[in-house]
């Protein structure tokens, strides 16, 4: 068999590209999505940073009031290395 023979033998047509024009449906949307994901990652952002507030002050609370001062090994280790 030849090159030619085994090309010919699939019997596949080449389908021809016809560029769509683009919906104004699709279009509107797109631009909505845009326009709400600003607003999306700045409240993602707010809560961000109040859960971060809310953690830190646990956490100061918890070595201010707590006896660290005279706990040994590794438990000081593992107590300020922990949130990092």
């Amino acid at each position: 068999m030849t090159e030619r023979k085994i090309e010919g033998e699939g019997g596949e047509e080449e389908i021809p590209f016809v560029p769509a024009e683009p919906d104004p449906f699709w279009e509107r949307n797109a631009e909505k999505l845009v326009g709400e994901s600003i607003s999306a990652v700045k409240d993602t952002a707010k809560q961000f940073v109040v859960a971060t507030g809310l953690l830190q002050e646990i956490y100061f609370h918890s070595i201010a009031f707590s006896e660290i001062r005279r706990a040994e090994g590794y438990s000081v280790f593992i107590f300020f290395f922990f949130p990092l």
